[in-house]
C-alpha cells in the first residue's frame, strides 16, 4: 500500500467541507462522523468552535468523485462550518478522527507502524521526532492533530519507555 505522507497531503484533490450541528462534546461529534460511512480514502476531524455557543464542528474532506455524506444544518452555525472546513483544508487545526489507516492501529504498535500504514506523518516526544523503533500505546486509536500541515501525534515516554500519546490523542 503506498500512503501519501508529509505536505503531500495537503496537495491531494480533497474537498472539503464543513458541519457544524452544534455538538456539544467530543465524543458526540465522533460517534457521528462513524455513522457516515465514509471511504478509506476520506478525512473528517473534530474542531472546537466558539459560535454561536461553545460546541464541536466537524470538517470532512473527500476524494473527488465521492458524493458529499451531509448538508450544514443552519445558518448561525454556518461560520463554524467555514472555519472547520478551512483550518483542516489548510492542515493547520482539526483532531482527526477518520484518516487511511486509521482502523488498524490499536493496543501498542511502534512509531514505524503508524508511520508506514496511516496518514499520521510524525510523532513527537518532547519536542523531538519519536524513532521507528519506539512503542506508542495506540489503545483503541490514535486521533493525530494537524500541525503545520501534518498529522502529527504528541507523545511522553511512560515509566517503561513506552510512548503514551498526550491526551486527545488517543482513544
Amino acid at each position: 500500500m503506498t500512503v501519501t505522507t508529509g505536505p503531500a497531503l495537503l496537495d491531494r484533490r480533497l474537498r472539503h467541507f464543513g458541519v457544524s450541528l452544534g455538538h456539544l462534546t467530543e465524543g458526540s461529534a465522533e460517534a457521528w462522523i462513524r455513522t457516515l460511512g465514509l471511504p478509506a480514502a476520506a478525512q473528517a476531524c473534530t474542531h472546537r468552535a466558539q459560535f454561536p455557543f461553545p460546541h464541536v464542528a466537524v470538517s470532512v474532506a473527500l476524494p473527488t468523485g465521492v458524493s458529499r455524506p451531509v448538508e450544514m444544518a443552519g445558518s448561525a452555525f454556518l461560520e463554524a462550518a467555514a472555519a472547520a472546513s478551512a483550518a483542516h483544508a489548510s492542515g493547520r487545526s482539526g483532531r482527526a478522527i477518520h484518516y487511511r489507516g486509521w482502523s488498524a492501529i490499536s493496543g501498542r504498535v511502534t512509531v514505524g507502524d503508524v508511520l508506514a500504514t496511516t496518514e499520521v506523518v510524525r510523532v513527537i516526544a518532547r519536542n523531538t521526532h519519536a524513532a521507528p523503533g519506539d512503542t506508542l500505546a495506540a489503545g483503541r486509536g490514535l486521533t493525530p492533530h494537524w500541525m503545520d500541515g501534518e498529522l502529527t501525534i504528541l507523545a511522553e515516554p511512560g515509566p517503561d519507555g513506552t510512548l503514551i500519546p498526550l491526551p486527545g490523542f488517543a482513544r
